[in-house]
């Protein structure tokens, strides 16, 4: 017998357990409500912008069963839009938002982050904060420049991890495995940690 109940109280924050994470990725097909901090279609009125939301609009029925929520685009940094954010915490669920670096393009985007770390961690803390989600996953889908990249790469995430942690003690950073960690190499792993 399914027992509602009984999931709904576990602990989350249980290591007992494994957790459930859905990641939002339409590859580019976002509707433009996600677009928008207050969800409206273009300054359209509420009515137009309702329907307009409920036709295109991105179903998921099953929050109360998730323990993080990612809202993942091809953005450097994308923060959820608040709906999404709002869904989610209804439920108990928390929502990160997403920080990638790709290609070519965002091996140089990523070098000026690692050159003055304290300035973008700042940034991103207060995106956060100000937009009321729980963290980021960090997707890092660029080739380094070995040891030493790598090395500042993980001592960024040590850093934004414990700048989350002062002004959102709940907040989660989940690296995501494409780059390896001792030398800086593009090798997916297809893993989070």
């Amino acid at each position: 017998k399914f027992d509602l109940q009984r999931i709904q109280n576990q602990d989350t924050q249980s290591s007992n357990r494994a957790q459930l994470l859905v990641c939002h990725d339409y590859r580019g097909g976002y509707i433009p409500c996600e677009s928008s901090v207050n969800g409206l279609y273009n300054n359209e009125n509420i009515e137009n912008s309702i329907r307009n939301h409920l036709n295109n609009a991105w179903n998921f029925k099953f929050w109360y069963l998730v323990d993080i929520f990612v809202y993942f685009s091809h953005w450097t940094i994308s923060p959820p839009p608040r709906g999404f954010t709002e869904a989610g915490h209804t439920h108990h669920t928390k929502v990160l938002g997403t920080i990638i670096f790709e290609w070519d393009s965002g091996a140089v985007e990523l070098r000026k982050v690692l050159k003055n770390p304290a300035l973008v961690i700042d940034k991103l803390v207060q995106i956060a904060v100000f937009l009321g989600f729980d963290g980021y996953l960090l997707n890092v889908e660029c080739e380094l420049n070995g040891s030493t990249e790598a090395t500042k790469l993980l001592e960024f995430t040590r850093l934004l991890t414990h700048a989350l942690h002062r002004s959102i003690p709940h907040s989660k950073l989940i690296w995501y495995d494409s780059v390896t960690a001792d030398n800086g190499q593009l090798q997916w792993q297809n893993g989070i940690t």
